[in-house]
């Protein structure tokens, strides 16, 4: 069947001939439009809209300065370039639309995700101000360890948190950190003493730390409470310096006992201070003793034995001092040689029986006789 002949109305104007399209024509020629701009890559339909839609428009621009007799004669309704603009036009520019870029080409960010971002950072900022809060208010825990379980800590000479939580400022005497005799003093007075005190608690009230002083002795350990400390303080062993003073530390901590380190120090006593020549002299010489008597019993602890050779240097300087000893000595100076004299014993008696226990009963001796010699000490530092 043969197609339909269209008819199609042609006027000359100005010596050209014009050919218009009907409107069947015309919106077939829309319809293709939008479809090779549906079909088009984002990146060739400013060149169609250009080059295409406007000749379109066009064409439908120029159709308006002529009369349309086709148009009349079927009564239908005929474009103009406005109503073209207006419902086709329109419809044709619409794409879709690229992502708005930043200055540096990546995409703008959602103003939601930044605060998101802020809030997060806020978060970790005032989560990591508090996790040092509460980590400086427990300095004196030691690294790794599990809740519950005794530790160790150590310090320049702040009393220790015992079961009151209480703390206290170094006892008056007592120097922190290490001391360092002077020539001249050790010539004409008295040297310095300087020891690393375990520390086993720290209490309220001189019952409750007697209380458990008790406890530890009678369980054959050493323990000895510091008189007109406030908290009253409790030792409970000593070494000459921190390495040996960690060998009877690790003991408590196997039993289950919380210790603490401190350095504990008594400072020189001037020349002038002890006015009985030889007193200072014995007193001198007692502290050397004590000093050599004291690494003795911390190093047999870790080693089980006694050197042949070192006990032998021992039992000379334990007897030249005690020769040297004066008739009449102060109460406090009194006991602190009786405490020599006790803690040489114990490690003889160990030098022939290797009894563990004598060495606890050396500590329990040489803490006595740290008391001791600090009672005398203070006396002579007030004069």
């Amino acid at each position: 069947m043969d197609k339909q002949k269209v008819e199609r109305i042609s006027i000359r104007i100005n010596g050209k001939e014009r050919v218009f399209l009907s409107d069947e024509e015309l919106n077939q020629e829309i319809s293709a439009a939008k479809e090779v701009d549906d079909g088009l890559p984002e990146a060739d339909i400013d060149h169609f809209e250009t080059f295409v839609i406007e000749d379109l428009v066009e064409q439908e621009s120029e159709r308006n300065n002529v009369i349309d007799f086709e148009e009349r004669r079927n009564g239908k309704k005929k474009y103009t370039s406005k109503s073209f603009n207006r419902n086709h036009a329109f419809q044709l520019n619409k794409k879709k639309r690229r992502p708005l870029l930043t200055s540096g080409g990546g995409r703008k960010p959602d103003p939601i995700l930044k605060k998101f971002i802020a809030v997060l950072i806020s978060a970790i900022i005032i989560g990591v101000g508090f996790g040092y809060v509460v980590l400086s208010l427990f300095t004196d825990f030691s690294e790794g360890q599990s809740e519950g379980e005794p530790h160790m800590t150590v310090d320049n000479g702040q009393a220790a948190n015992g079961s009151n939580g209480a703390t206290s400022d170094v006892p008056s005497g007592v120097i922190l950190g290490p001391i360092v005799a002077n020539p001249a003093t050790a010539a004409n007075g008295i040297a310095p003493l300087s020891v690393q005190i375990i520390q086993g608690g720290a209490f309220e009230s001189v019952e409750a730390a007697n209380q458990i002083a008790n406890a530890l002795k009678k369980n054959g350990n050493a323990a000895v409470v510091m008189p007109g400390s406030q908290p009253v303080l409790m030792f409970i062993g000593l070494g000459v310096d921190r390495n040996e003073a960690e060998i009877i530390s690790q003991l408590y901590l196997n039993n289950g006992q919380e210790v603490y380190l401190k350095s504990f120090g008594l400072s020189e006593i001037k020349a002038g201070k002890v006015s009985n020549e030889k007193e200072a002299a014995f007193v001198s010489a007692g502290i050397t003793l004590y000093q050599s008597l004291l690494g003795l019993s911390t190093e047999t602890f870790d080693q089980k034995k006694i050197e042949q050779a070192i006990w032998k240097d021992i039992e000379a300087k334990f007897s030249q001092w005690n020769q040297s000893k004066p008739q009449e000595l102060p109460a406090s100076l009194e006991q602190f040689t009786n405490s020599i004299s006790k803690t040489y014993q114990y490690l003889a008696s160990y030098q022939i029986k290797a009894d563990e226990q004598q060495l606890w009963n050396s500590q329990q001796a040489l803490l006595e006789g740290l008391l001791s010699y600090k009672k005398w000490h203070d006396e002579k530092v007030a004069q």
